[in-house]
C-alpha cells in the first residue's frame, strides 16, 4: 500500500461547510455542533476555524464572522495555518466560496464521509503493525470499526455553570440609570414613533447630555461618558444646526461626542459592524438613527429581523455601550392601538430590547407623550415633554410626570388648551360655539380645556343673559370688547373668521 498517498479530503467541501456556516450567521451551527466534530475535517486550517465557531458559540450564545475573527485572535495573532491561508481575507473569502447555505446538508455529509475514509485508512495502517505482533485479529477488527465510526462523535462542550445558591447569597443589585428612568448601561433600547415626532432632536438631546454629563431634557441626571452617533437620515450641517439649538452652554471634549454622517451604514456588513466595534468599545451610549436606513433586508421577515436584532446585541456585548436605535410606526397602524403593535416590521426585530421608548404625538400637537418599558426596572413609566425655542433660539425642555393609563388623555389635554388659547388672543370676545368650531376633538374636552383655563386666570368670560352661562372669552390680559363690537350672532366683529 501506498503510505504515501494524501488521504482522500475534499478542500472545496470543507470551504462550502464553514462558508454556509457563516453565510446565515451561525444559525445552523447548534444543530451542526452534534453532527459534525472539527476533526472530521481534514485541513487544519479549517478544524481551527470551526473550533472557533464552536467555542464562540458557546461563550456567546451566537456567532457570525466578526465575533469568530475575535475569537482567533484571542492572543493577538492568528495560527501560522490560518496566516498561510490569508488569515481575516480567509474568512471573507469562505462566504464567497459558496452562494448559499441551501447544500449545507450536502457538503457537510462530503466531509463526513471523506473523514470516515481517512480514520479506516490510519486504522488498517496500525492494524499491520499489529498483526505481525500476533495480535487476536477480533480485536484489530473491532478497533477498526471503532475507529471509522469516532468521527461522527459529537464534540465536547463546555457550558459555563454556575451554584444558585451562591447567586442568591451575593445578589449583585440593578446596575445605576445611564440616564435616569430612561437607559441602563450595556443594554439595547428602541425608540419608536411616528416620523417628525422629534425622535432625533429627543436622541440628540440624550447623546449631548451623556457627553457632557448635564441633565438630559433639563430634568434627568446622567452618566458621563463618550457618545457615537450615526446619522443616516440627516447631513452633517444639519445635526450640526440642531445641536446648536440643544447646546445651552454645554460643549462636548473634543472626542467624547462622535457623529458619523454622509455616509452609508449597514448592519449585516461585517466591515462596518468591525469598524463600529473598534470605534465604540469603552463608549457609554451608541445611538443609530435611524434603524431602516441601516440595513438592506426585509424587516417583515422574522428571520432577517432576527439577524439585525443578534448584530444590535454584538455591538452591545463587545463594546458594553448602550445601543439605542430609532425606529417609525407602520404608517397602517390604529393611532389608538397598543404603541407596541404599532412599530414596524416582524415582532422579531424589537423582541429582543431591554428598553422600549414609545412616542405619541397627533399632526399639529406640541406636547409628545413618551412610555418607557425596562427589562431591569419592569414598572412601565411615562411622561410628556414639549420643545420651546426661547428667544435666543435655543430649545428648552418642559417634562410632565404622567400615569402611564392617562397619558394620552393628558397629551391631547395640553395640546387643546394651547389651541384654545390661540383662538381666543386671535379672536377678542369669540363665543363658545367659535371655540368649539375653530378647534378638534369632542365638545366635552373642548368645554373641559376653556374651564381649566378660567379657573387658571388665563382666560376669563362675561356671563351670559342669565348670569349664569359663559358665552364670550377674552385673554385675562385683554380689556372687554365694547358691545358694538359684537353682531347679532353674538360673534365678535373684530375678526371676520375663526381659525
Amino acid at each position: 500500500m501506498d503510505v504515501s498517498q494524501t488521504p482522500p479530503h475534499s478542500d472545496t467541501a470543507e470551504r462550502a461547510v464553514l462558508g454556509s456556516i457563516l453565510l446565515d450567521s451561525g444559525a445552523s451551527l447548534p444543530e451542526f455542533q452534534r453532527r459534525l466534530a472539527p476533526k472530521a475535517f481534514y485541513t487544519l486550517a479549517h478544524q481551527l476555524i470551526y473550533t472557533a465557531m464552536l467555542d464562540t458559540l458557546a461563550e456567546k450564545g451566537t456567532m457570525d464572522e466578526v465575533l469568530l475573527y475575535h475569537c482567533l485572535k484571542k492572543n493577538g495573532t492568528m495560527h501560522p495555518s490560518i496566516e498561510a491561508l490569508g488569515g481575516e481575507l480567509y474568512l471573507c473569502t469562505l462566504m464567497e466560496s459558496v452562494p448559499t447555505g441551501a447544500n449545507l446538508d450536502y457538503w457537510a455529509d462530503i466531509v463526513r464521509e471523506l473523514a470516515a475514509k481517512r480514520a479506516l485508512i490510519q486504522s488498517t495502517y496500525r492494524a499491520q503493525d499489529r498483526l505481525s505482533t500476533g495480535e487476536n485479529i477480533t480485536d484489530i477488527a473491532a478497533d477498526i470499526i471503532t475507529a471509522a465510526s469516532t468521527v461522527d462523535a459529537p464534540p465536547t462542550i463546555s457550558l459555563p455553570w454556575c451554584d444558585a445558591g451562591a447567586l442568591m447569597q451575593n445578589p449583585m443589585p440593578p446596575p445605576p440609570p445611564l440616564v435616569a428612568t430612561l437607559l441602563y448601561p450595556a443594554t439595547l433600547a428602541i425608540l419608536g414613533g411616528a416620523p417628525k415626532v422629534g425622535k432625533s432632536f429627543f436622541g440628540l438631546e440624550i447623546g449631548l447630555a451623556v457627553a457632557t454629563g448635564s441633565l438630559a431634557l433639563g430634568e434627568l441626571r446622567t452618566q458621563r461618558g463618550r457618545v457615537l452617533y450615526i446619522a443616516l437620515e440627516d447631513t452633517r450641517d444639519e445635526i450640526g444646526r440642531r445641536l446648536a439649538t440643544l447646546s445651552a452652554g454645554r460643549m462636548p471634549q473634543p472626542e467624547s461626542f462622535s457623529i458619523l454622517a454622509g455616509r452609508p451604514f449597514d448592519l449585516l456588513c461585517a466591515a462596518d459592524r468591525e469598524a463600529l466595534i473598534e470605534r465604540g468599545s469603552g463608549c457609554h451610549l451608541i445611538e443609530i438613527d435611524s434603524l431602516r436606513r441601516a440595513h438592506r433586508i426585509s424587516e417583515d421577515s422574522s428571520e432577517d429581523a432576527a439577524r439585525v436584532g443578534a448584530a444590535l446585541r454584538e455591538i452591545v456585548t463587545l463594546t458594553g455601550a448602550t445601543v439605542l436605535t430609532f425606529h417609525h410606526f407602520t404608517k397602517a397602524g390604529d393611532p389608538e392601538a397598543d404603541p407596541f403593535t404599532r412599530l414596524r416590521g416582524s415582532g422579531d426585530l424589537f423582541a429582543d430590547p431591554d428598553t422600549a421608548i414609545l412616542f405619541e404625538r397627533r399632526r399639529g400637537e406640541d406636547w409628545v407623550g413618551v412610555q418607557t418599558v425596562h427589562r431591569i426596572a419592569p414598572e412601565p413609566q411615562s411622561w410628556c415633554f414639549r420643545r420651546i425655542h426661547d428667544d435666543s433660539g435655543e430649545i428648552r425642555w418642559m417634562l410632565r410626570r404622567e400615569n402611564i393609563l392617562t397619558v394620552r388623555t393628558e397629551v391631547r389635554q395640553c395640546n387643546l388648551v394651547e389651541e384654545i388659547s390661540r383662538v381666543v388672543r386671535s379672536h377678542p370676545g369669540v363665543s363658545v360655539r367659535g371655540v368649539r368650531d375653530a378647534c378638534g376633538g369632542s365638545h366635552r374636552a373642548k368645554d373641559q380645556a376653556l374651564r381649566a383655563l378660567i379657573d387658571e386666570g388665563l382666560v376669563r368670560a362675561d356671563p351670559g343673559k342669565d348670569g349664569k352661562t359663559r358665552e364670550h372669552f377674552w385673554v385675562a390680559d385683554m380689556v372687554t370688547v365694547p358691545d358694538d363690537t359684537m353682531d347679532a350672532a353674538g360673534q365678535s366683529t373684530q375678526s371676520t373668521t375663526v381659525p
